[in-house]
């Protein structure tokens, strides 16, 4: 009964964070990472929409970049960002400042949507092989390697439930 409620615990905890970063429906799978990709476009006006797109999530990721960028144009701002860009893009599973929390968000979108386009220019042969894996698992058995591979295998695992479109 203890261990129930500390899980119950966590994950009400878990669940409070990822609420402060985007708004559901744009929390999970290709809406997150349209969301992500938005934060980047909105705060370093670069980058761009993923393929496998949420319209909706893409632009309320691009407000809140902007939003952040407006109220924050300093160099430390972009220089946390970056680092957590970085972070979010590696999976080190560092938390920091608004400003280094919203790269991070970026920078996992980067990391899933490339795995999810099979960008092997960008995440690698390991992702992209991690991922088609995921993807065809009935059930998930993830490498217990590097974090970062690890997330090309969840996005993967995640996709088959969440997208159902024939091109992935």
């Amino acid at each position: 009964m203890k261990s129930f409620i500390l899980f119950f615990l966590f994950f009400l905890a878990f669940e409070g964070v990822q609420a402060q970063r985007v708004k559901p429906p744009c929390g999970r799978s290709f809406n997150a990472d349209s969301a992500g990709r938005g934060i980047e476009k909105g705060f370093r006006n670069t980058g761009g929409p993923p393929v496998h797109l949420s319209q909706t999530c893409y632009n309320e990721g691009q407000s809140i970049g902007a939003e952040l960028r407006s109220r924050d144009t300093s160099d430390q701002c972009s220089r946390e960002f970056d680092s957590g860009f970085n972070n979010g893009f590696e999976q080190l599973g560092y938390a920091g400042s608004e400003c280094f929390n919203r790269g991070d968000e970026a920078g996992g979108a980067w990391l899933r949507s490339n795995a999810r386009e099979r960008n092997t220019a960008v995440v690698g042969n390991e992702c992209v092989d991690e991922y088609n894996r995921g993807k065809s698992d009935k059930t998930s058995n993830p490498p217990s390697a590097i974090r970062k591979i690890v997330m090309c295998y969840e996005t993967g695992f995640d996709d088959q439930f969440f997208i159902t479109s024939t091109v992935l």
